[in-house]
């Protein structure tokens, strides 16, 4: 059984739904509630040992958990410390003990945010060194994963868009920027812009081809902000009445500092998993097609 704590979220959904497509023996959990084939399960508040009843010992080589839940503004893991270290770390890291000496497989999703932002172009092997909370958190679980779990997979990924208006993700967030008349844009914020459906299908990949260790899963395309701004708004073609301005981090008001370019190697993870991962560029256009 493939089990996904966050199935509700942006991947966890997206995860969730291709297991059933598939026809494989899926469940979730979410914060907000039960619903059909969706457990409900709070990181850091509920008992990690009442979700080993869904699994089949008898099975044991079978069951997996994908944790894609976690606080994951970098906003808020700054400002309510206390709250984002019990979810993303004590309870991760709880949750990931007990499904492990369950005999479950772990995989865990990871953020660029791990890096400075300083060097950009990170592999598997590049030292982390995060400036911010949500990156230490995300660090602290790598390394208890990598010192403690030898069949762990972790998958270090970047900013995720979908072809959907709804939810938060970075397509939606330019679009509502462009509709509006205006898009900020950070100086030198650089990443890897990655279909969420692509990211799903690279876990899928993995768990069945018994991947272990640590990959960046991520398109291989670099792209600024600014640039997938401009491209945005000459889609919809509000190019000429749309403000797009990219201006230095200290002017925005951010509690702390940021990782600027977190351009990845993806390079490790495409030599073992076959997958043409889609150009954002021409996602653009397919997304402004679709609304």
């Amino acid at each position: 059984m493939i089990f996904i704590v966050g199935a509700t979220g942006l991947i966890g959904k997206r995860l969730y739904d291709l297991c059933k497509e598939q026809n494989l023996n899926v469940l979730g959990t979410s914060t907000t509630g039960q619903q059909d084939g969706i457990e409900k399960y709070c990181i850091g508040d509920d008992d990690p040992e009442r979700l080993l009843k869904y699994f089949e010992p008898e099975k044991k080589q079978e069951n997996v958990a994908v944790i894609t839940g976690a606080i994951t503004n970098l906003n808020e893991c700054y400002k309510n410390r206390a709250l984002s270290e019990k979810v993303n770390v004590v309870g991760t890291k709880l949750l990931i003990e007990k499904l492990h000496q369950a005999g479950i497989k772990i995989v865990f999703l990871s953020s660029d945010c791990v890096f400075d932002g300083k060097e950009g172009h990170y592999t598997e092997e590049s030292p982390t060194n995060p400036v911010c909370v949500y990156g230490e958190q995300k660090e602290a679980i790598e390394k208890y994963i990598l010192e403690n779990i030898s069949d762990g997979l972790i998958y270090r990924i970047s900013k995720q868009y979908d072809l959907s208006c709804e939810g938060k993700h970075l397509f939606a967030d330019l679009y509502n920027g462009a509709k509006k008349g205006k898009i900020r844009c950070i100086e030198g914020l650089v990443f890897n812009p990655t279909y969420v459906g692509d990211t799903a299908e690279c876990i899928l990949s993995g768990i069945d081809r018994g991947l272990i260790g640590l990959y960046n899963v991520a398109a291989p395309e670099s792209y600024s902000r600014y640039n997938l701004a401009k491209e945005m708004a000459k889609a919809l073609n509000v190019d000429e009445t749309t403000e797009i301005t990219c201006e230095p981090l200290n002017s925005f008001s951010f509690p702390e500092d940021r990782p600027l370019n977190l351009s990845l190697d993806t390079s490790k993870i495409e030599s073992v998993i076959e997958i043409e991962f889609k150009k954002a560029l021409s996602m653009i256009e397919t997304y402004v097609d679709n609304i």
